[in-house]
């Protein structure tokens, strides 16, 4: 039966993929160990740069002008990659648990991975630097269409359009009609109507043709008393 080191072990004599991976010798051990008081005594100077971030650093403005918000991003570039400085050096003050050093960090290395997070994140400073390009985009576009159209000018001459008329073009109602299409009339002539009549009633007197408007004249009181309540009151006396 093969020992384990000789499963572990490939062909060239290198070790194999389980040993290479879970290897715990003393120098990995030191390194996790490292690992774990870095990043626990890391905490809390992080967070406190994170709200100092948050509280002071302002929001992204499209109303700001192209020189603020590159003096905004540059400074907080710079603040962020010293405070990293500062705080690596406070946590490597602290003593090692496991009593090896740590190993050698320069804050250059991680720039560039850093800035890609940052800036592909929503976050203020790739908000604000979003806003300068798309602002440099559209200078550029803007500039780029307007020799386009300086060197293809075309002029077009346009009629004057005749004034319509505002009751042309008001909307006219579903089943409406028009005050002049409406049918016409006639008033019928009751004077003809009375002298064509063959049989007339008993005792109507047919309207004289020439009355006028004299015939509505008032009556005076006299002749009213001399009429029906005039006889009837007389009959009594």
């Amino acid at each position: 039966m093969e020992s384990l080191d000789e499963l572990t072990k490939t062909s060239s004599g290198k070790p194999g993929f389980f040993k290479h991976v879970f290897n715990f010798n003393d120098e990995s051990k030191s390194i996790m160990l490292n690992i774990v008081q870095y990043a626990v005594l890391a905490v809390i100077p992080v967070v406190i740069l994170n709200k100092i971030t948050q509280n002071y650093v302002p929001e992204a403005d499209d109303d700001k002008s192209s020189l603020e918000l590159t003096a905004e991003i540059l400074a907080q570039i710079i603040i962020m990659f010293v405070s990293i400085l500062f705080i690596h050096r406070i946590v490597t003050y602290v003593p090692t648990y496991s009593g090896e050093k740590y190993a050698d960090f320069n804050v250059t290395n991680i720039v560039l991975a850093m800035l890609v997070i940052l800036l592909s994140l929503q976050t203020k400073l790739g908000e604000k630097i979003s806003i300068l390009v798309d602002r440099i985009v559209e200078l550029w576009e803007g500039k780029k269409k307007g020799s386009k159209k300086g060197n293809n000018q075309v002029k077009v001459s346009q009629p004057i359009s005749q004034p319509i008329s505002q009751m042309s073009i008001a909307p006219q109602m579903a089943g409406a009609t028009s005050i002049n299409s409406l049918p016409t009339q006639q008033m019928p002539d009751y004077n003809q109507m009375y002298q064509q009549d063959n049989t007339p009633l008993v005792g109507a007197a047919t309207p004289a043709m020439g009355m006028g408007m004299e015939s509505f004249e008032p009556m005076a009181a006299n002749s009213v008393g001399g009429g029906a309540f005039g006889s009837a009151f007389g009959g009594g006396w």
